[in-house]
């Protein structure tokens, strides 16, 4: 049986993953253009390493992902944003759900 954290750890990877195909990186050209060790991207794309928010606003500003989307990747690596963070993740973009102490949120806060 999976645990929460493997769950999360393996979609943060997937999202990496994703945003990095989308802009045609790969590991290594990324690792140039951040300054951070292919190695450890592998690893935190793989799950065996947890990245620290400043990894993850690095390398979410090198793939130009948008604010709301980086909201996500900080969500799916255990990051808690704040009280005042969630304006900003709702609506989440696609099909993504997001659940907070048993409520499911589906509707946007009108901007």
């Amino acid at each position: 049986m999976q645990t929460h954290e493997h769950v999360r750890e393996h979609e943060l990877g997937d999202l990496l993953r994703y945003w990095r195909h989308e802009r045609g990186k790969s590991q290594l050209d990324l690792s140039l253009d951040t300054g951070i060790s292919q190695r450890h991207l592998s690893f935190v794309e793989s799950g065996r390493s947890v990245p620290s928010r400043d990894l993850l606003s690095i390398v979410s500003e090198k793939l130009d992902i948008p604010l709301r989307e980086r909201n996500v990747l900080l969500l799916a690596s255990g990051h808690w944003l704040g009280p005042f963070a969630w304006l900003g993740l709702i609506p989440l973009a696609g099909s993504a759900l997001l659940f907070w102490t048993g409520y499911r949120l589906q509707h946007s806060v009108a901007s």
